[in-house]
């Protein structure tokens, strides 16, 4: 409806340039008055039909404006909750992350302690227990590892970033 609107109008405008120009030449010409007298009445009435064609296009922005607002204020509580329900979410799998870090690290540090009190006297740890320890090290950074088949959000919140710090549950909460 919008553009058949406004195509209408930029229609009638056509329409009235060419009826001035037609009515100037008219004029230039000497042309009898009652012809020229016609023609101001048609560009008149045109013009009217152009005021009417641009308040109905205005009346119709204004419709689809408020259809669209409507449209926004339907949709945002259910945004809103998923919103409050994807911040939950990542509250409790960044907390489970911290927790295992934590853990790993803790594990880490035991088998190189076991790794160590295993190893001779002379020779220190065995070369296939020092393989087992350095297969526990992480090959590839986390965050590549993570990043596999994975984009970065680029938005107004693109510096938003978490670091992930070892921890350990000093209550059990689950």
């Amino acid at each position: 409806m919008e553009f058949q609107v406004a195509e209408t109008v930029e229609e009638l405008e056509t329409q009235h340039a060419a009826l001035k120009r037609r009515i100037a030449v008219l004029v230039e010409q000497g042309r009898d008055g009652e012809s020229i007298t016609s023609l101001i009445r048609e560009a008149a009435e045109l013009a009217g039909r152009i005021d009417s064609a641009k308040t109905e296009r205005e009346r119709a922005e204004r419709a689809e404006l408020r259809r669209k607002q409507d449209q926004a204020r339907s949709m945002l509580p259910a945004v809103r909750d998923e919103c409050l329900r994807q911040r939950e979410l990542f509250l409790a799998s960044y907390r489970a992350a911290c927790i295992a870090l934590g853990s790993y690290l803790d594990l880490k540090a035991q088998a190189s302690e076991l790794t160590g009190k295993g190893a001779t006297g002379a020779f220190g740890p065995l070369p296939q227990d020092r393989n087992a320890l350095r297969a526990l090290e992480f090959s590839t950074p986390p965050a590549d590892a993570v990043r596999a088949g994975l984009k970065p959000k680029i938005d107004a919140d693109w510096r938003v970033s978490f670091p992930i710090t070892p921890m350990d549950e000093q209550f059990k909460t689950r």
